[in-house]
């Protein structure tokens, strides 16, 4: 896609290209080539790239790219192959140039040593202008990215030219330069909200030891849970030690460099504008930051509240004592079983064990866990069946929607219909192409469900869900196939008995399609 867009900027700029040198049409042809064949590049904070947003998954896009790689080479190489079946029964005329009874113009082939072919009628005075125009291509290096044009243009681009004035050469360089800088580089991800991950520490910005403080160095990692509780886990062999509940907090940047205590530290941090603040207070009157700032990075401080003289500009001694800028852990792709635990835990308030996770490219953005909780350590124990929503950019998660349903691991069949839909949008907002009937199966002896869409007067249209292996979550799209008058929903065994049936009722007449 973006390669399309730098044609498309180009062709906007044909009528300035003709001012310039012939070698700034190469450059930004080049330019969009390269991104073509390689779509990958560093993070730069400029880049005219623009930014695919917070969780778009390329998923399937991913393979057309591939396919049409693959058929570009092949095209390449069809090509290349035919041109050097006319050059195998080529003569050598002189140097590098040959003719052949099969080329019916001229042409040059090869990279590294350049031939020149041409016609074997071809002679005297009309062939020394052929040779030194194509000897003029080669020396100029248009072999690499110019086929050859018709008579009539390249007398016209002969007629045309002009030597180029010294500041447009000047210019052209400067426009290459930036051109290469701007659309060699991915955009730096614009992330503006603190986003629940497990962070490792990625630079120590600040610390210091105040009175008899012990220091014994940075955690190893904290955990921002999707639902915006606090954990810190000071090595490996250590469990996750709880801090406590973040809370929305309006931090602003002038109040950030009030808890700095020196100045020079406030310029060489260049904390960028703040989008989003989480504050937690615990014991003592230390308190924990978590921030997000424009250019889409997290930052974690600690630090002492002078409560007494909160407020009071030469008074208040409130400052920070550490400063951390945070990396998630957390790639697109993975998924992090524990986080999610730990994410809903606080949520429903009992342990929870997740064992179904569910993502597509059909909602991009949103992640989709099922789980048992109960008060027990061991899920085989636990009684209750849930799932919840998160929004996720792919580094990172927030909780959106949690539903709990008590004694639902119970049920006598082990199979349970949730009687609410997952419906993946921020603000739990009901459409067809974002809601998803969920069917939680505990039940062992599952095989497949089934479910039949019924038309009045039609044929009945059939769609199965075979890749059971329970504990398992089923999800169906409410975006029912036709005018179903009715959906019917079937679980079956591995030897084809019926293990649930029932009616699945729409939620309101407008989830049919009409």
């Amino acid at each position: 896609m973006n390669g399309i867009i730098i044609l498309v900027c180009g062709l906007l700029l044909r009528p300035v290209r003709k001012k310039v040198p012939e070698w700034v049409s190469a450059f930004l042809l080049g330019v969009a080539v390269i991104w073509l064949i390689c779509p990958c590049f560093f993070a730069r904070a400029l880049s005219l790239i623009p930014d695919a947003g917070a969780g778009i998954s390329i998923g399937s896009y991913g393979y057309f790219w591939i396919f049409g790689m693959i058929a570009l080479a092949l095209y390449t190489a069809v090509s290349y192959w035919h041109l050097h079946r006319k050059a195998d029964t080529a003569v050598l005329y002189k140097d590098n140039v040959f003719q052949s009874e099969n080329v019916s113009s001229p042409f040059v082939l090869g990279i590294i040593k350049p031939r020149i072919y041409l016609p074997l009628k071809r002679s005297g005075r009309d062939l020394k202008h052929v040779i030194a125009h194509e000897q003029a291509r080669i020396f100029r290096k248009e072999h690499w990215w110019n086929g050859e044009a018709g008579k009539k243009d390249r007398i016209k681009s002969v007629m045309n030219h002009k030597k180029p004035v010294f500041w447009i050469i000047i210019l052209a360089v400067i426009v290459c330069v930036i051109t290469a800088y701007c659309f060699f580089t991915d955009p730096v991800s614009k992330n503006t909200v603190v986003m629940g991950a497990d962070y490792k520490i990625e630079k120590v910005l600040y610390a210091v030891t105040v009175g008899d403080e012990i220091s014994t160095g940075p955690p190893l990692q904290y955990c921002v849970t999707a639902d915006y509780h606090l954990y810190s886990q000071q090595t490996e062999s250590d469990g996750w030690n709880y801090l406590g509940a973040l809370t929305p907090y309006g931090l602003t940047n002038d109040e950030l460099n009030q808890y700095m205590p020196v100045d020079d530290m406030r310029k060489d941090l260049k904390v960028r504008q703040i989008t989003d603040a989480y504050r937690l207070k615990v014991e003592n009157d230390n308190f924990y930051l978590v921030f997000q700032t424009k250019d889409g990075k997290t930052y974690l401080a600690y630090g002492w509240e002078d409560a007494e003289e909160r407020g009071q500009a030469e008074l208040d001694d409130t400052r920070l004592r550490r400063l951390y800028l945070l990396k998630s852990r957390f790639q697109p792709g993975c998924v992090n079983i524990d986080f999610f635990q730990r994410s809903l835990e606080n949520t429903v308030r009992n342990k929870v064990h997740c064992f179904a996770s569910f993502e597509s490219d059909k909602i991009p953005g949103y992640h989709i866990e099922g789980f048992k909780s109960g008060n027990s350590n061991d899920h085989s124990e636990m009684t209750d069946l849930g799932f919840a929503v998160f929004q996720t950019n792919g580094e990172g998660y927030r909780l959106m929607d949690c539903n709990v349903y008590e004694n639902a691991a119970l049920v006598e069949n082990g199979i349970f219909s949730c009687p609410d839909p997952a419906v993946a949008d921020i603000n739990g907002e009901i459409r067809k192409d974002n809601t998803f009937d969920v069917l939680l199966i505990l039940n062992e002896d599952a095989d497949k469900v089934e479910r039949v869409y019924r038309q009045d007067g039609k044929e009945d249209r059939v769609e199965a869900d075979t890749c059971i292996n329970a504990p398992y979550m089923s999800l169906w799209p409410r975006e029912y196939p036709g005018a179903a008058a009715s959906v019917f929903q079937y679980v079956y065994d591995k030897d084809g008995e019926t293990l649930s049936s029932g009616c699945v009722i729409p939620r309101n007449p407008a989830d049919r399609e009409e």
